[in-house]
């Protein structure tokens, strides 16, 4: 025997003598452990074994001369790997484990279910442990002659650890993973039915079948050093395609059952719960790649495979608005791409009929009352607003549907139509927004602050945004100029919000005639007069009429005749003021109604809002009530007059088209001027992305504004294509 054998045989010894007693969980002092260590590392660094490498080189060179090809091929295996010196060691180590392993697991043939488990999960926990250790032990080994087959490209050797692991896996996954797998599947079934079950006992399987899955892999560091990682091939293969393959069967039958005898709901409640268990389990027990496979799984058999039985039910509860059960049906159907959009295509529908119904509860009192139009409106956003946002965690697909449904309602209604113009709602908004912000409202601060951000929140989807403004800077410019705003906090805070809507441009002109009146009470106290900047105001020159003095109000004007008469018939006045008839009856009622004024054969009492105009006729005989008294330091008789309102209404809306064209013109010439030719149809196009902020303009309208700056020669058409604009410098 030479002198390296000897050496090799007395190291084995003692090593598999301590491997022994390490098997045997008998304790081992470090003492020892360092002693074989620095064994292990003199054989591995002595010149005994540097001699035997160099002779098993030289005769493995010769025999390589005389073997043939294929010979050769064969020598490169692993089994002839194990004649080359220092390979010696390394099997002796591999072959004692396999045998350990091998005698330990036939331990475990006669255990059954969790017995079985509970002695798999032990004798894993041991041999990784002293896997471990023993690697420690080898250390030099690994260092040595297993990284020069690395790096020589050998394959089939690895690490003292991975290849524990290697047998590992030989031993429990290949011979007895059948009976381990299914006893793992059958706990888990168990606990789906509702028996209680140690996850401990799962989890430590499934680390087991993880930690144990090593595969070798070609992937080269800086050291030139194949490394060897660990892969999920085993957990995979032998548990998880069983697994999830129990999973689909276990939950397509039950969900069938559940549902012959249950409601929807229930059975909605009852995979919410199901789900959330799942995913406990596949947390807590399995390794987490499996959840990206288990729910889309899970999804499909019982939620999508169950749609058209879920939808029925879902409809019905939304028509209830029964937002608590709503919200369980969408947290399930979330789930699935696309599941939403027949209960959208509901939703919007049903805010739709709602809003269209709502309106046609007010339509007779609208045009009165601005604020019961608006108000119904609000009250159905609001109403909506909170259901999605409650039921459905305001997904797009949800606020899409109810901007789609508010749109349509607000725009077209039975107001607007009754009124023959979409541009209704724009005017009752402003009209409202007018009451809103004037004095002699009874709200508190809080309460105007919310109004507000509900009025923007209706000008959101009002179209003619154009129209709100004109109502609105009219509206404005009384209130300033009347001093009849209620605060100068609240009419900033609009002007605000509609220039975050709309942008600076639209609500410039607002904000400069607010700033007008700042500085003009700055003037007021010395001068009394008002410095309104041109342009920003939308008043007029008022219209001509003869006064026995000059004063600019149609009240002034009749109180004014009786300061040389006692009494005037309708017809005298007509003839003094020269205004239109039915403008002086609805300013004369005015006056008829604070008393300052008598009618003969007309009650003052008895004039109030439903008193029909038609009474007054020309020969009625007017007098001066010379007993009025009032306890009232200020005494109002400014009130609106019906038929001016009317007509500043009908004044505005005729300007308005005028000023679409003029909006229209130019962006039409700021598109031709960025691209300087572009057809017809994308013209059109752009100028309606431009100005849809403001309205929709319609498409007869741009096609007269091209033809203008056509006629203008801003454009001009192509020659070879009529459809085609140029813009002309």
């Amino acid at each position: 025997m030479t002198e390296h054998n000897t050496l090799l045989n007395q190291i084995w010894a003692n090593v598999s003598d301590t491997m022994d007693r390490m098997f045997e969980l008998q304790p081992i002092t470090t003492a020892r452990i360092m002693q074989l260590y620095n064994e292990i590392n003199n054989y591995y660094i002595s010149s005994e074994r540097d001699n035997a490498i160099l002779q098993g080189a030289r005769e493995k060179t010769e025999a390589e001369k005389n073997a043939s090809i294929k010979d050769k091929k064969d020598n490169e295996n692993v089994e002839s790997e194990k004649k080359l010196p220092g390979g010696e060691l390394y099997y002796y180590l591999k072959d004692y484990c396999r045998q350990r392993l091998e005698k330990i697991a036939e331990n475990g043939d006669n255990l059954r279910n969790e017995e079985f488990l509970r002695f798999y999960a032990k004798t894993w926990k041991t041999y990784q442990f002293l896997s471990q250790v023993i690697n420690s032990l080898f250390t030099p080994m690994n260092n040595n002659w297993i990284s020069r087959q690395h790096k020589s490209d050998i394959t089939g050797i690895h690490d003292v650890y991975t290849t524990a692991m290697y047998i590992w896996r030989d031993v429990f996954f290949k011979e007895k993973n059948q009976s381990l797998a299914q006893t793992c599947l059958k706990l888990i079934r168990d606990e789906r039915e509702g028996k209680y079950v140690d996850p401990l006992l799962i989890r430590q399987v499934i680390q087991s079948y993880v930690s144990a899955g090593y595969t070798e892999q070609e992937r080269k560091n800086s050291n030139n050093r194949t490394t060897v990682t660990p892969s999920l091939e085993t957990y995979t293969n032998y548990f998880e395609k069983q697994f999830l393959q129990e999973t689909e069967e276990f939950y397509t039958i039950k969900s069938n059952e559940y549902l012959k005898d249950n409601s929807v709901l229930d059975y909605l409640k009852k995979i919410t719960q199901h789900l959330a268990q799942e995913e406990h389990r596949t947390r807590e027990c399995l390794h987490p790649t499996t959840l990206s496979k288990i729910k889309p799984l899970l999804e499909t058999i019982l939620i999508e495979n169950k749609l058209q039985l879920i939808y029925p039910d879902a409809i019905q509860l939304l028509r209830m608005e029964k937002t608590d059960d709503l919200r369980i049906i969408f947290d399930l159907i979330n789930r699935i791409e696309g599941a939403n959009a027949p209960i959208q295509k509901e939703i919007e529908s049903l805010i739709y009929q709602n809003g269209i119904a709502a309106i046609e509860g007010i339509k007779a009192t609208a045009d009165k009352e601005p604020g019961s139009y608006v108000e119904a409106i609000i009250g159905v956003y609001t109403r909506f607003t909170n259901l999605i946002d409650n039921a459905f965690c305001n997904e797009r697909g949800y606020l899409t549907a109810l901007n789609k449904a508010c749109s349509k309602f607000i725009n077209d209604n039975a107001v607007t139509q009754e009124a023959k113009r979409s541009t209704k709602s724009s005017e009752l908004l402003s009209r409202y927004c007018d009451i809103l912000l004037r004095k002699g409202n009874k709200l508190e601060a809080n309460e105007v602050e919310t109004k507000i951000k509900q009025i923007i929140d209706v000008f959101n989807y009002i179209e003619d945004k154009d129209v709100f403004q004109k109502f609105y800077r009219k509206f404005l410019a009384k209130r300033l100029t009347n001093q009849l705003s209620a605060s100068d906090d609240f009419e900033e805070l609009m002007i605000t919000k509609l220039r975050e809507k709309c942008g600076f441009e639209y609500a410039s002109k607002l904000q400069r005639m607010f700033q007008d009146i700042g500085l003009s009470n700055t003037l007021i106290v010395s001068f009394s007069v008002m410095v309104l900047t041109s342009n920003a105001w939308p008043f007029s020159i008022p219209r001509a009429f003869n006064l026995p003095i000059k004063v600019s109000v149609y009240q002034m004007a009749i109180l004014l005749l009786f300061n040389s008469k006692e009494s005037m018939t309708v017809e005298a006045m007509l003839d003094a003021i020269q205004i239109d008839s039915i403008l002086l009856v609805q300013v004369l009622l005015t006056i008829l109604k604070s008393k300052l004024l008598t009618c003969s054969g007309i009650d003052s009492d008895q004039i109030d809002d439903d008193f029909e105009e038609s009474n007054i006729k020309t020969d009625s005989v007017i007098h001066i009530n010379s007993k009025f008294t009032s306890k009232r330091i200020r005494f109002s008789l400014n009130q609106p007059i019906k038929a001016v309102e009317q007509k500043d209404t009908d004044a505005t809306n005729q300007t308005i088209e005028e000023d679409r064209k003029f909006l229209i013109q130019a962006a039409i010439v700021r598109t031709m001027k960025a691209r300087q030719e572009l057809s017809h149809a994308l013209l059109t196009q752009e100028v309606i992305e431009q100005l849809n902020s403001r309205f929709i303009p319609q498409i007869s309208l741009i096609k007269k504004c091209i033809d203008l700056l056509l006629e203008k020669e801003y454009l001009e058409r192509s020659t070879e294509n009529r459809n085609l604009y140029r813009y002309l410098a």
